[in-house]
């Protein structure tokens, strides 16, 4: 087993995809789409391409702002237009069926927090066999705080995406510094925002994972590592991994700075 960190930047938006992969010597990822707008059927092994778009207020989503009509996509105009414009969007590519952990690093935070005056909400969309499929809005940041992490479900038919499912934790353990927000706990993190922050005092993090059957019609089965694990102790395990990879490092190049003397 082994621990991949990949660092992704577009439009200066920097995030940090750590995936849980499984390497099979001499397999070829076969998905060279590398657009989440189109169509991208997968195999185990292979790699989903999944566009995440940042935007303020979460009624941008709608049509009309209004709440209750349909989600735009980030594939149509006049939404990629908006998002071009005023919005931030990464595009990040996990391992099929490995569970992968989407981690938006501090200085990112930063940066929505300024542009979108505290309020920020986001969506994470795909191609589908005929369409895009979206994960609905979700508000992760406002005046009080942050939520620190989201889990999604990613749910396959025969190698095509059919849906994102949204795994809340209903609030049902926030804190009593804590509010809900969107059935999530939001933790007040007012150092978040701060320029002067250290890039270890806040994150936020989406935790993935994978059910259905790829075009093989093999199943996929991460999302009962997610059932097992729960999704605050998942968090702390590519946290724990993260900064074991970290001190490593550490340790390796004190070695390398001050090697013991010979003889």
């Amino acid at each position: 087993m082994a621990t991949l960190e990949v660092f992704i930047r577009v439009l200066g938006f920097h995030i940090i995809l750590i995936t849980q992969q499984k390497f099979i010597q001499g397999y070829v990822d076969q998905n060279t789409i590398y657009n989440p707008c189109k169509s991208q059927p997968t195999l185990i092994q292979d790699a989903i391409t999944i566009g995440v778009a940042f935007i303020g207020d979460i009624t941008t989503w709608y049509n009309n702002s209004d709440v209750r009509s349909n989600v735009l996509s980030p594939c149509e105009a006049p939404l990629a237009d908006k998002l071009t414009n005023v919005g931030f969007i990464s595009i990040f590519r996990p391992q099929i069926d490995q569970l992968t952990l989407l981690n938006v690093d501090n200085g990112s935070l930063i940066s929505l927090s300024h542009t979108f005056a505290q309020t920020v909400s986001l969506l994470l969309y795909a191609q589908g066999m005929n369409t895009t499929i979206l994960a609905g809005p979700r508000s992760f940041m406002n005046s009080y705080g942050m939520v620190p992490s989201f889990t999604t479900i990613i749910d396959f038919q025969n190698g095509f995406l059919k849906n994102f499912t949204w795994k809340d934790d209903e609030c049902l353990d926030c804190a009593q510094s804590s509010m809900c927000l969107d059935n999530n706990c939001v933790d007040p993190q007012d150092r978040c925002t701060a320029d002067s922050t250290n890039s270890s005092s806040c994150h936020f993090s989406i935790n993935l994972a994978f059910s259905g059957t790829d075009r093989k019609k093999k199943p996929l089965q991460s999302w009962y590592q997610i059932s097992r694990t729960g999704r605050f102790s998942l968090t702390n395990i590519y946290q724990k991994v993260k900064n074991d990879i970290i001190i490593s490092i550490i340790t390796v190049g004190n070695a390398i700075d001050s090697p013991p003397p010979l003889g």
